[in-house]
């Protein structure tokens, strides 16, 4: 007992104290690039395309960052792919959550 108090438990805190920090970072940058009202017109845009059968998960996201893409025109050279990958995601895991999908 005297092993996990003193030397696994302050680790694995630790741990998930870095992963908190690394979320938290991620939201701020997040929410500082992306412009506000792009979250509307992308919900908009999954919706549209999760009712379309035809089309497998990759590609409806594929189709959908596309589309955000277009929509964000010269800012998205601010943004970068890696983040808005991270943001539609997070929207539509969001809206599944919600059941607005």
């Amino acid at each position: 007992m005297k092993f996990f108090k003193e030397w696994l438990l302050p680790l694995i805190s630790g741990f998930y104290r870095y992963i908190l920090r690394i979320m938290k970072a991620t939201a701020r940058e997040i929410a500082t690039k992306i412009p506000a009202g792009i979250a509307v017109e992308a919900s908009g845009i999954i919706k549209y395309l999760a009712q379309n059968k035809d089309l497998s998960g990759s590609e409806k996201m594929k189709e959908a960052k596309r589309q955000v893409v277009d929509l964000l025109g010269s800012t998205f050279d601010n943004i970068g792919n890696s983040l808005l990958d991270t943001f539609l995601q997070n929207l539509y895991q969001g809206m599944k959550i919600r059941m607005e999908i």
